[in-house]
């Protein structure tokens, strides 16, 4: 009798342990998911640690040549992805926010026609240079069939990065991981079946990366699609008011990302694929280090927009302050194992063959210092509206690194792409800093509610009028940024 009356008070007290630890396995899991900066790291470790063994697979079974090959075609989808943030993305970033309701599915639907339509001008535009570069020169044909393979692939690609931008504008990071971590295994397990059968080439591994996207991203369209409204008539107004924000982001990455964007195409025309191949690993390598970065950046901007609305330049500068020792204390650390021991680095995972290459991961580790200054200020000046005052930045990088470039390229090779690449960075800076500290001393200390009422309604156009008219009246900063 009493051994059956202990069986219900045994079973009770096992669901409630089980219950207690299915409950503190949710608190943990929540509490994870809440965790915005930490989801935004392990998001771009996944995008970064994916890039970084696609280029060790292909690096190590298909040679510097090869690699470099790849390198070069996946710069053309980067600058399309990079144009489009700035003329999509970003002004999404600031104007979403101020939106509710229908006319926020409105304003989404409207983005992404506008992100479909660039990517049908870009698929146009690499079509006709690779049929260019293939008639011109046979030589090239192994490049050019890579960049026709690109423009079947691009559609898929691009899909992705709207779905993987849209998530982190909306700081659903949590929804990114998933994302990323999905195409992350499709794509990593093509090329490691390939590579288990020695059939791998660069087409292969294209496809792969191309595939993998478009067969997630589709997976995701239907969730998607739940959250967008394409009208017609907004999708031209829309890009007018997003103009407003655009052109100067679009200008900046032109001006500040063109330089080094052409940087390895000079180095391949001075010094061949195989440099263009010792220079991709370096980057590759130094990209592990700016995976920080990115991921920091995916939280900071919306980050520091949010404090700037909601408690002005005070809130602003405390936000800036606090990205920035954050960011430092990391990547000292990290710039410092890389700087020392690069070489090292480089030939343990790619082979013997990628030999002196120590002074450039060198200076390629300091430009990551170099770079986390760069990125923190120049997220504040966009805080604030001042994408001009970037954008001018930009132009004095520019013309500094590609004015270095063909001076040093021709005698240096790879060193000389990476010294160009850090003083242009070093140059730039120079100019953002006096920038943004002007701007948070101009500029309002707390957020009226007037602006947060104004905020909070449809009418984004007057807000952006209003808030370029603020910062006209910072002044004329220098004469280099006026």
């Amino acid at each position: 009798m009493t051994q059956h009356l202990a069986e219900p008070a045994a079973c009770a007290e096992t669901v409630r342990v089980s219950r207690t630890r299915r409950n503190a396995i949710m608190v943990a899991t929540r509490r994870v998911a809440s965790n915005r900066g930490g989801l935004a790291l392990l998001d771009q470790g996944i995008v970064s640690g994916t890039n970084f063994v696609t280029s060790l697979i292909v690096g190590r079974y298909l040679g510097k040549e090869n690699l470099g090959i790849l390198f070069i075609t996946l710069s053309m989808y980067t600058v399309l992805q990079c144009i489009t943030d700035q003329l999509v993305h970003t002004p999404y970033l600031v104007r979403a926010p101020h939106f509710n309701g229908q006319r926020s599915k409105g304003y989404t639907g409207s983005v992404l026609a506008h992100a479909a339509l660039l990517t049908l001008l870009a698929i146009g535009l690499i079509a006709v240079t690779a049929v260019g570069m293939g008639l011109t020169d046979s030589a090239n044909g192994p490049l050019a069939s890579s960049m026709l393979l690109l423009t079947i692939l691009l559609p898929g690609m691009m899909l992705r990065e709207f779905i993987h931008s849209l998530l982190h504008n909306q700081l659903r990071q949590a929804e990114a991981v998933l994302l990323d971590g999905a195409v992350a295994a499709v794509q990593l397990v093509a090329l490691l079946l390939w590579w288990w059968n020695e059939s791998l080439t660069v087409g292969h591994t294209l496809i792969a990366i191309g595939g993998a996207s478009a067969l997630v991203g589709a997976f995701w369209l239907p969730r998607l699609i739940r959250n967008v409204k394409v009208t017609l008539n907004l999708i031209a107004s829309d890009f007018r008011h997003n103009w407003k924000i655009g052109r100067w982001t679009l200008g900046s990455y032109l001006v500040g990302s063109s330089a080094p964007t052409v940087l390895p195409w000079l180095l391949a025309i001075t010094h061949g694929t195989q440099a263009t191949g010792l220079l991709a690993a370096c980057l590759t390598l130094i990209g592990l280090a700016q995976t920080f970065l990115r991921g920091l950046g995916k939280y900071m901007a919306p980050q520091m927009s949010v404090s700037y609305a909601q408690g002005g330049s005070v809130a602003l500068r405390k936000t800036v302050q606090t990205f920035l020792v954050y960011a430092l204390s990391v990547v000292t650390l990290m710039a410092l194992v890389l700087g020392i021991g690069g070489q090292w680095l480089v030939q343990l995972v790619y082979g013997s063959e990628y030999d002196d290459v120590s002074r450039v991961m060198q200076c390629l580790a300091l430009g990551c210092w170099v770079q986390t200054i760069d990125i923190v200020v120049g997220n504040g000046l966009l805080a604030v509206a001042l994408s001009n005052r970037n954008f001018w930045a930009d132009c004095v990088r520019c013309a500094v690194t590609a004015g270095l470039a063909f001076l040093v390229i021709p005698r240096l090779g790879p060193l000389g792409v990476a010294i160009a690449l850090v003083v242009g960075m070093v140059a730039g800076l120079a100019i953002r800093i006096p920038c943004l500290l002007t701007a948070l001393a101009q500029l309002p200390e707390r957020s009226s509610p007037e602006l947060q009422a104004l905020l909070g309604s449809s009418e984004i156009s007057s807000v952006e009028q209003d808030v370029e008219q603020d910062v006209t009246g910072v002044g004329e900063i220098s004469p280099v940024v006026s």
